[in-house]
């Protein structure tokens, strides 16, 4: 084919060229150059080719070939929407979880999904004033139930549910012999030092509400099993009430030695009379 000076020419290697003139065995071009700046195109030195083509050239494969790789082609065309549908999927899961995590409670579950948690905080009790930190592998145990240091039986976490409407708490309930017995507050942590802090913080609250003098010895227990420091007047309230209790028993004591005596003073003088009586029938 007869190239004109000026004509747009190419490589074997798909290279393109403005074309000068021909040689004897060749052809005279100057490559042409783009500026990935301002994209203008620029011809380079002069250069002689062996051969230019008009159009960039092409390899030719055998058909067998050029079917497996036609079918390579359409498997990343395929590969790429997944990969775009995942991509989508992600981002449309992660705006979920964003959403959800507007609500404290919520945000367990992005953190549970990332693998985040470490601890739980429990509260239970008759009065709901026990709180106890636990680490989330203790739950992970599929053995039978077995007793914990502070002499709480545990069982492997089988349900942990969302209660509530407008105000939502996590509860985790106990099974013991296929159902399930009762429930009790849980508040998943991200660190021991979190679940420390979330721990003193419900103690504190805990320890604002009013408690009779009976209960105070429970509660103080159960604030020094999590290192909570105990207000002096709980343990002033809690001598007074011993040394009362103490007192009250001594006096309940007392009272029933003094009847006790009275009852044998009356048998022993009755026993006397008896006595008298029988002499002087004699």
């Amino acid at each position: 084919m007869t190239h004109t000076k000026g004509d747009t020419v190419f490589s074997l290697q798909g290279e393109a060229a403005t074309y000068i003139m021909g040689l004897n065995g060749g052809h005279l071009v100057a490559p042409l150059y783009e500026d990935a700046a301002s994209g203008d195109s620029f011809e380079d030195d002069p250069q002689t080719w062996k051969q230019v083509f008009t159009k960039p050239p092409t390899a030719v494969f055998d058909s067998e070939i050029q079917q497996l790789l036609e079918s390579k082609a359409q498997l990343e065309r395929d590969l790429s929407d997944i990969r775009k549908q995942v991509k989508q999927a992600h981002k449309e899961a992660n705006e979920t979880l964003a959403e959800l995590s507007k609500y404290e409670p919520l945000r367990f579950v992005k953190d549970y999904l990332d693998g985040k948690i470490t601890h739980l905080v429990v509260v239970e009790g008759y009065s709901q004033d026990e709180v106890s930190i636990r680490p989330i592998s203790s739950y992970e145990d599929n053995d039978a139930e077995r007793e914990c240091q502070e002499g709480k039986w545990m069982n492997p976490i089988r349900l942990l549910s969302l209660y509530g409407s407008k105000k939502l708490e996590w509860r985790m309930h106990r099974y013991a012999r296929g159902y399930s017995e009762s429930s009790c507050l849980a508040f998943p942590c991200t660190s021991e030092e979190q679940a420390i802090e979330k721990a003193h913080s419900l103690m504190a609250e805990i320890i604002a509400k009013p408690i009779h003098d009976q209960h105070l010895e429970g509660r103080i227990r159960n604030a020094s099993l999590i290192n909570f420091p105990v207000p002096e007047e709980f343990i002033t309230r809690l001598k007074a009430y011993k040394l009362k209790s103490l007192e009250d028993q001594v006096s309940r004591c007392e009272q029933s030695l003094a009847e006790a005596r009275a009852k044998m003073a009356a048998v022993v003088a009755e026993a006397k009379n008896v006595g008298l009586n029988a002499g002087g029938a004699q």
